[in-house]
């Protein structure tokens, strides 16, 4: 882009020299590598970082935006329908992407009065354990997914940005897996404690009995107590683009 005289912009939470530094910064000639994506990045006129992200103090064409984050509709009575649950059901979003769904140690899930579980269709698929009234399979709910999330009383994820922060503007509580060999990690988790409702565990935790503690606490939490955060960063993008 710059040698045909065209803008062009980078817009992140992360950057993959620091990524690449992070795991393969022992190895004797990662400088050449890791000086080649800083090197692209910085040819950029300005790299956006949409809050909360990385540092990239290596880069001085940087410049902070707000969230990038979907604010959903909360639609419970159609959650309701769709699952045929009472006003009195509160639910729970399983909602950690690809990794780990096919393992949900689904013979050891906690039982809870007035909890209904919605997992993603591949985790029920695959478990002999799925066949429970409280299980219900994201399909079965004509709603995108965003306003799912919003119509949710609690959230199980994992470390990612966006999950995390459409948690955080959508106000729902979230049990969050933590991945600290993922170099965002800490950065998110600083966020999210400090804007939002979120407990860490981790992935040996899942479907214990302090899973189960953590999750009836949540669900017995009445007030969302942060302020609110609004997810202007595509706009602020926009406007600066």
């Amino acid at each position: 882009c710059v040698h045909l005289g065209v803008p062009s912009v980078a817009l992140c939470s992360l950057n993959w020299a620091d990524i690449f530094r992070s795991y393969c910064g022992h190895y004797a000639d990662y400088h050449r590598i890791h000086d080649d994506i800083l090197n692209a990045y910085s040819q950029a006129d300005v790299f956006l970082q949409p809050e909360p992200s990385m540092p990239m103090e290596d880069l001085l064409n940087t410049r902070p935006i707000s969230p990038l984050a979907f604010m959903g509709n909360r639609r419970s009575e159609a959650l309701q329908s769709a699952t045929k649950c009472t006003d009195q059901t509160k639910f729970v979003l399983i909602g950690v992407g690809g990794v780990g769904i096919e393992n949900f140690p689904l013979e050891q899930w906690p039982k809870l009065d007035n909890v209904c579980w919605i997992f993603p269709d591949g985790t029920l698929a695959v478990s002999r354990y799925a066949r429970r009234p409280d299980f219900v399979a994201q399909s079965q709910i004509d709603l995108c997914y965003i306003d799912l999330l919003s119509s949710c009383d609690l959230i199980l994820t994992k470390t990612g940005y966006g999950t995390q922060t459409e948690a955080v503007v959508n106000q729902i509580p979230a049990i969050c897996i933590s991945r600290h060999d993922w170099p965002e990690h800490i950065y998110l988790a600083n966020w999210h404690k400090q804007n939002g409702e979120v407990e860490f565990i981790q992935w040996d935790d899942v479907g214990t009995p302090l899973f189960r503690n953590i999750v009836v606490s949540m669900l017995g939490r009445t007030s969302w107590t942060k302020e609110p955060v609004v997810p202007q960063g595509a706009e602020e993008a926009a406007h600066i683009i």
